[in-house]
């Protein structure tokens, strides 16, 4: 061992110093070293001898596929090279330089706690979706994700994520190394079509990522045979215990998830990495700033979140003697800052952009934040920044924004025409919201330029066929909402171009049933939200359902039979409706739609005669009752007797006396309930305790709509 560091040291010696092994494996040693010429600490593999050269080239790959992934949750690779020993005739090995992780792996957490909470686990899984969603839409396939891929490092917030070891990658375009017929990964986590050694896609990741989610949440794999052989043959013929899965701390949809990326056929599985983490954004606790939600729908909704909180009053008995001190201080920082700046001012007049971005935190970068400032940004650099920018906002104002961290940009600005997100190019902004702008299409072109962009909120009365053109060339866009425009079926239908468009959001749009036609094409597409579109006709749902993937719909007008037919024909599992009175006879359609697994009904009102039918629905275990003050005693009986899981009556009516009989519905396991008019957080927080004591079972309440 200490011939082979000798070795190593001599031959890194001019860049790299050795400082201790981190670890040691059958095909490699890790080294902590450091990077002599940028003075910061590295981790580098080494390959043990490789007469073959075969270690050699896969180590070459894992170098180019990691360089290739700029995300946040993928270990960063910096060099590559090759390490010759004299003493052996030439022999030579590889090394690979790398970002020092001082954190833990995932199975080693796994293996301390026995298990994660799933509130815990959730944002594990989400990072690891951002990882893995970078390296597919540049068609990169990991094929050996697992627990000890992944690594945990201690943020401010939780952990920060970071998928390693991409050394049998594959990348779809060049199969050299792997093969269709060799059989790479590990047998715990491998997809029924890897052990055959058929050709992968993203699919075969997100079966790796159900068995790498069960065993987070159970401590166990979902397969374990006696032998590797059996472990692979389970993979192919048996099925996941949902016992292991069925704890009251386990979410049902979260549950319904895994066991969905654990299906034999791929197609049975979600398609992207994009779709799991809207599913993950559903299921979280926390506030989810995503314009696509079923909550956030309304522009009058989307600010109910964002009040200011004030300050705490303190009383102090130096009433005097503080404002003084407090001036003495004000004055020496003033002092202060205008020697720093002096010696500064040169510096920083170089590197200002136009226009200037204050940050909320300290954390931040302190050179972006002026008094001037046109953007404002909030989040954690190390995860991702949102900046928001003022209605002031032009065109050139946009090349301030050249730090990398931005990951969410909203703009609602008149002044704003799109000629100015030609600065915007290769940022990784994964969410874009233009709203109230005047955004000319031909500039859209732009935003084929940003890499991972995966949501578009556009609001422009300027948009049209030509527009959706341009959107077409955004290959990695999985969210897309237009609200205003003017729009045919010929715009439309170059939207079939998009191979990964999961959601459609179409608000206040002039577009006919026969404009819409082409969506029902595009394949990917399983979430449909078509709101105050007054042209479309009452059998637009025929068209919706032809969607093979069709899973959600959401919709504000009266929909036709012929509708509900087709629906309930497809897999659709939710299903939204707003703003209107629901007739006896469209309820009684809406219930012959027996996939339903949740139901919404939003500022709507229902006849009481109707609810009994809800018990009909074999697979309702979410429902939501929200804006609305009308919610009658009948609507409270069913609920108490029916297999209702989530509950959400947020900015509701909701009275004492009908929370009270909620406490006999014992399948409940949480209830959203923002801003209830009647009832307060103590007598909510009475509630749970009885129920708790009743049923000796947890039950949530969450202070955020689904």
């Amino acid at each position: 061992m200490k011939d082979k560091i000798h070795t190593v040291q001599e031959s890194l010696k001019d860049r790299y110093k050795l400082l201790a092994v981190l670890g040691e494996g059958g095909m490699s040693v890790v080294y902590k070293a450091q990077d002599l010429k940028l003075d910061s600490l590295v981790a580098i593999k080494v390959l043990h001898h490789d007469p073959e050269g075969l270690g050699v080239a896969r180590l070459q790959r894992e170098a180019q596929t990691a360089a290739r992934l700029t995300s946040i949750n993928v270990g960063r690779v910096f060099n590559f090279g090759q390490i010759y020993d004299e003493h052996k005739d030439g022999d030579a090995t590889a090394y690979m330089v790398m970002e020092l992780l001082d954190g833990k792996g995932l199975d080693k957490l796994i293996k301390e706690r026995g298990s994660l909470e799933y509130k815990d686990a959730i944002s594990i899984f989400k990072q690891i979706c951002n990882g893995l969603s970078a390296a597919h839409l540049q068609n990169i396939i990991h094929r050996d994700l697992k627990p000890s891929n992944i690594v945990l490092l201690e943020a401010k917030k939780g952990w920060l994520v970071k998928i390693l070891d991409f050394g049998i990658a594959q990348i779809e375009t060049d199969q050299k190394l792997t093969r269709t017929g060799a059989v790479l990964g590990s047998p715990s986590y491998m997809s029924p079509e890897q052990i055959d050694g058929l050709a992968v896609d993203a699919r075969s990741d997100i079966y790796s990522f159900g068995c790498l989610m069960f065993e987070t949440l159970t401590g166990r794999v979902p397969f374990e045979g006696k032998t590797s052989l059996e472990t692979l043959a389970m993979h192919k013929n048996a099925l996941p215990e949902e016992l292991a899965l069925s704890s009251e701390k386990i979410p049902p949809l979260l549950v319904e998830l895994i066991l969905q990326c654990l299906e034999k056929e791929p197609d049975k599985r979600p398609e992207n990495m994009a779709q799991i983490q809207l599913l993950l954004d559903q299921i979280t606790n926390e506030e989810i700033d995503h314009v696509g939600n079923d909550a956030k729908i309304d522009a009058n909704d989307s600010d109910r979140n964002t009040q200011p909180v004030k300050p705490s009053k303190s009383v102090s008995m130096w009433y005097f003697v503080v404002p003084v001190i407090f001036f003495a201080v004000l004055v020496c920082i003033y002092f202060a800052l205008q020697i720093s700046n002096t010696s500064k001012e040169t510096a920083l007049n170089k590197s200002l952009p136009p226009a200037e971005i204050s940050f909320e935190q300290n954390k931040l970068p302190a050179r972006l934040g002026t008094k001037r400032s046109k953007f404002k940004a909030t989040g954690d650099p190390l995860v991702g920044l949102q900046v928001t920018g003022g209605e002031d906002i032009e065109d050139q104002d946009l090349q301030a924004l050249t730090f990398e961290k931005v990951e969410t940009l909203k703009i609602h600005s008149r002044e704003l025409t799109g000629e100015g997100l030609k600065y915007l190019k290769n940022l990784n902004i994964k969410t874009l919201e233009l709203k109230n702008t005047n955004i000319a299409p031909e500039n859209l072109k732009y935003l084929s330029d940003l890499p991972v962009l995966t949501d578009l909120i556009l609001h422009s009365p300027y948009l049209n066929d030509a527009a959706l053109e341009e959107i077409s060339r955004i290959k990695s866009l999985v969210n897309l909402t237009l609200d205003a425009g003017t729009f045919t079926r010929t715009g439309f239908s170059s939207l079939l171009k998009l191979p990964n468009l999961s959601s459609i959001t179409l608000i206040n749009l002039g577009v006919t049933d026969k404009d819409l036609e082409p969506i029902s094409q595009i394949k990917s597409l399983t979430v449909v939200r078509i709101i105050d579109c007054v042209n479309t006709g009452a059998d637009i749902g025929v068209i919706i359902a032809r969607l093979p993937k069709l899973d959600t719909v959401f919709i504000n007008r009266p929909l036709s039979k012929a509708s509900y037919t087709a629906f309930a024909r497809t897999k659709m599992r939710a299903f939204n409706l707003k703003n209107r009175l629901i007739t006896q006879e469209e309820f009684q359609n809406i219930c012959s739609v027996k996939t339903l697994w949740r139901i919404g009904f939003i500022h709507a009102r229902v006849s009481d005669d109707n609810y009994d039918e809800l018990l009909k629905l074999p697979k309702l275990r979410r429902m939501e009752i929200s804006r609305t003050d009308h919610i009658s005693d009948s609507l409270i009986a069913t609920l108490a007797r029916s297999h209702v899981q989530s509950l959400d009556i947020s900015f509701s009516g909701l009275r004492q006396d009908q929370l009270e009989k909620l406490i006999a519905d014992k399948s409940l396991d949480e209830i959203y309930c923002s801003e209830l008019k009647q009832i307060g957080d103590k007598q909510l927080e009475e509630f749970r305790k009885r129920f708790e004591a009743r049923h000796h079972k947890p039950l949530r309440l969450i202070k955020n709509a689904m």
